[in-house]
């Protein structure tokens, strides 16, 4: 029997989630188009492949201090709505910055104060979907979010091709984008993510120890699926594969995480997160096997198999943070939207590393040694904290907090 809540949604829920999904959609749109463009845009300057990476790499360094900064930052402004027009609108002020220089150190510090408050925002979504979704259908929530952000990174990346060669189009399209957040969020109706004091605290670090399972497959998502869409063209160009079929596998991935994230996230409001999450690592841990032992593979059966393979880690993420919010108390959720960030983002920088010193050393099969073994580790780990351990249907909702009531002025 799954410990999931058979209670009806709140009356407006849905409403309040499509204005959320349209928020968060919005903002990710924005992210990608930036994401895209800004490398794009540095190569066609002439600038090194080297100062392009550094660029991006600072992005990276920023998301990561605002994941682990978020939850403090977020409870001095003390109002979830405002602190997210103000992201929003520190995110547009770092698209502008990027039309009136060329210099790349000022580059990669706007691309920096961008990441520290595209990381913020996301908490703040993450912890407003949890708190507006029923434990019996968190994980859809979840899920649909997660296929929102890939859907809007896709669309983004394709975008390049009508705008080229005026890409600074792109850059006002995403500073425009970001300045409509603030406005709309003020329309949300229905409760904000309460900001208590957990939250000041900063103690993010309490989810992974009353929340293992959810920590270690976030964290997991991250090295696997990081290292699998960076590293898994360097796999093919070894391979032989020609570059317009590289294309075509690098589309297959991207279909099977669309395809296997929504069913996956149902399924687990059904039968419980851990037993779904479970499931998928056992399912990456076999294609990852298969895929190491198999010996060139035909390009449409790689597809396939490349498909099937980054399909089934990709929900993870999404199961790891509705199982979280599953156990947080109410005014818990944006430290622990914070953690999940903070791991993730952590993974995210490991995995690609870890796995090509991997792969140089030992040969490009290696990158499926790498995620196989992780997905394996996972597996075990949750299939251990199954057998050991009953979690309780739900926590005891705790009620201290500050500033504004929830569906008030937050």
């Amino acid at each position: 029997m799954a410990d999931r809540s058979t209670a009806p949604a709140p009356a407006g829920t849905g409403s309040i989630l499509a204005a959320l999904f349209l928020l968060a959609g919005m903002h990710q749109l924005a992210t990608g188009l930036l994401m895209g463009v800004v490398p794009v845009q540095l190569s066609l300057s002439g600038f090194a492949a080297t100062v392009v990476g550094w660029v991006s790499t600072a992005q990276s360094v920023g998301f990561l201090f605002g994941s682990l900064f978020a939850a403090p930052l977020i409870a001095a402004i003390g109002s979830a709505r405002i602190a997210l027009g103000i992201f929003a609108c520190v995110n547009a002020a770092s698209a502008a910055a990027l039309l009136v220089t060329d210099d790349p150190f000022l580059w990669a510090a706007a691309r920096t104060v961008s990441g520290f408050s595209s990381a913020c925002a996301i908490v703040l979504f993450e912890a407003w979907f949890a708190s507006n979704a029923t434990p019996a259908r968190r994980g859809l929530v979840f899920g649909m979010y997660m296929a929102l952000t890939r859907a809007a990174f896709m669309v983004a990346q394709i975008s390049m091709a009508f705008v080229e060669p005026r890409l600074s189009l792109l850059f006002v399209a995403g500073a425009a984008i970001y300045l409509c957040v603030p406005s709309l969020s003020l329309a949300v109706k229905g409760d904000a993510p309460a900001i208590g004091r957990r939250a000041i605290s900063g103690r993010i670090w309490d989810m992974p120890l009353r929340a293992p399972a959810a920590a270690a497959g976030c964290l997991t998502h991250a090295l696997v699926t990081t290292a699998g869409a960076s590293l898994f063209p360097v796999y093919a160009v070894a391979r032989g594969v020609p570059v317009d079929k590289i294309a075509v596998l690098l589309a297959a991935m991207q279909f099977g995480g669309l395809a296997m994230q929504l069913p996956l996230s149902f399924l687990s409001d059904k039968i419980g997160r851990r037993t779904v999450m479970l499931g998928a690592a056992m399912a990456a841990a076999m294609l990852s096997s298969l895929l190491w032992f198999v010996e060139a593979p035909g390009v449409w059966t790689l597809a396939v198999l490349a498909a099937l393979w980054a399909g089934a880690p990709a929900p993870l993420y999404s199961l790891a943070v509705a199982h979280a919010n599953d156990i947080a108390h109410d005014d818990e959720r944006i430290s622990w939207s914070s953690a999940m960030l903070v791991l993730w983002g952590t993974g995210a920088t490991i995995g690609p590393i870890a796995a090509s010193i991997l792969m140089d050393r030992t040969g490009s099969g290696a990158l499926f040694a790498f995620t196989g073994i992780l997905s394996a580790a996972l597996a075990l780990f949750l299939l251990l904290r199954k057998l050991i351990r009953k979690r309780p249907l739900a926590p005891v909702p705790a009620t201290e907090t500050i500033g504004p009531a929830p569906g008030g002025g937050g």
